[in-house]
């Protein structure tokens, strides 16, 4: 070996070792850089060597060729959020629901709406005459036509037809009719009720309720009096009443505030006195100075009849302040006042004895009314046996 090479080779190796040395002594590289250290020094040697032997080209050496020692560092790249596979995200689940199937609806199927007269408990004496009225709505698919009938399926008949013929004209789906049947009292006293249906122009039998097959009904009471020439509760029904809010319907409803007529079997007047017969409750409409009026069917007066009641307030109105009257028509003619009288609550009542003279021989229709003195307040005022004797 001459001397130039022995020199090249031991500049070399203390290059080595001083490059060793500060690398030794370096910060540690970061963990995400894992034999960067080695990887740096191998790197500087091997550069070094490289520089050396090119400009020392030209001299020969019988060195052979050194293997790298220095392990080559492998990097495993860190997945970032660019790279990761895609994550599913689970998806909840729904739970089936059951959906049922709407059921059909039938061809031919009612609906009761109202009692258009009539209502049910409506007094009438034995063998009275009257027109009861149902609103029924077609709630099928079918459109009704005037082949339909309305047709009695059991109870009190009442003297009616088996059946009636529907009005003119055509009910679609969704519409509403009328329908009436003539009917009869019957003689005996008491409650009566009939149940009527509807027939189709091909026969079938139907009516309301869920499944079409529930009657509607008419129910009266019969109030039989043979003590008297005509007896104005038996007949309460047959009269027209009405108020300053129009026709009321009889019996009413108590609390209406419309006005109303209800029959009392017992009532209780103002002097916390029960009676034992009936008695005609007219409220007048709620309003200031209303008023509640029925007009009777047309009764024939004879010599010496009389009109006689007991009026007053009931027992627990103490703001109760009204006008009885006691009116008629003749005919189509102008409204006429027989008598008249202010009753308060004053723990007092007033019976009344008319005498109708006057009128015999003529077709009267008899009118009861009782007026409000002002304030709507507690005007609950009684007819106690309103009647006509000979």
């Amino acid at each position: 070996m001459n001397s130039k090479t022995a020199h090249f080779i031991s500049g070399s190796i203390i290059v080595f070792i001083v490059l060793t040395a500060c690398t030794l002594f370096s910060p540690k590289p970061t963990p995400t850089e894992p034999g960067a250290l080695y990887t740096q020094a191998a790197q500087t040697v091997i550069a070094n060597l490289t520089q050396s032997a090119v400009t020392s080209a030209p001299v020969e050496t019988s060195i052979p060729p050194t293997e790298t020692l220095v392990p080559t560092a492998t990097v495993t790249e860190t997945p970032t959020a660019t790279n990761l596979p895609p994550t599913s995200t689970p998806t909840a689940t729904s739970t089936p629901t059951f959906t049922p199937s709407p059921t059909p609806i039938p061809c031919n199927w009612a609906r009761f709406v109202e009692d258009v007269n009539v209502k049910d408990g409506a007094v009438f004496p034995p063998n009275a005459s009257f027109t009861k009225t149902w609103l029924i709505k077609n709630v099928g698919t079918c459109t009704w036509n005037d082949q339909y009938d309305l047709v009695f399926v059991e109870g009190d008949r009442m003297s009616a037809p088996k059946a009636v013929d529907f009005p003119e004209g055509r009910v679609r789906p969704g519409e509403s009719v009328e329908l009436s049947v003539d009917l009869t009292a019957p003689d005996n006293e008491g409650r009566h009720r009939g149940y009527w249906m509807l027939r189709s122009d091909t026969g079938t039998v139907f009516g309301i309720g869920q499944d079409a097959d529930e009657a509607f009904w008419v129910e009266i009471k019969v109030v039989k009096s043979s003590k008297y020439a005509y007896d104005f509760i038996g007949n309460m029904c047959l009269a027209k009443w009405r108020s300053d809010a129009g026709r009321l319907d009889c019996p009413g409803t108590q609390g209406d505030e419309d006005g109303f007529v209800i029959l009392l079997d017992r009532p209780e007047i103002e002097i916390n006195r029960l009676e034992n017969e009936d008695a005609l409750w007219t409220q007048p409409a709620d309003t200031k100075d209303g008023f509640i009026r029925g007009e009777y069917p047309e009764f024939e007066v004879e010599e010496g009849q009389s009109f006689k009641t007991v009026v007053g307030c009931l027992n627990d109105a103490p703001k109760c302040d009204v006008i009885f009257q006691l009116n008629y028509r003749i005919g189509d003619g102008d409204l006429q006042t027989l008598w008249e009288q202010r009753e308060v609550y004053d723990g007092n009542f007033t019976k009344v004895d008319v005498d109708l003279s006057p009128l015999a021989g003529e077709k009267v229709h008899f009118v009861l009314t009782v007026l409000a003195n002002g304030s709507p307040k507690d005007n609950k005022a009684f007819w106690l046996v309103p009647r006509i004797v000979d």
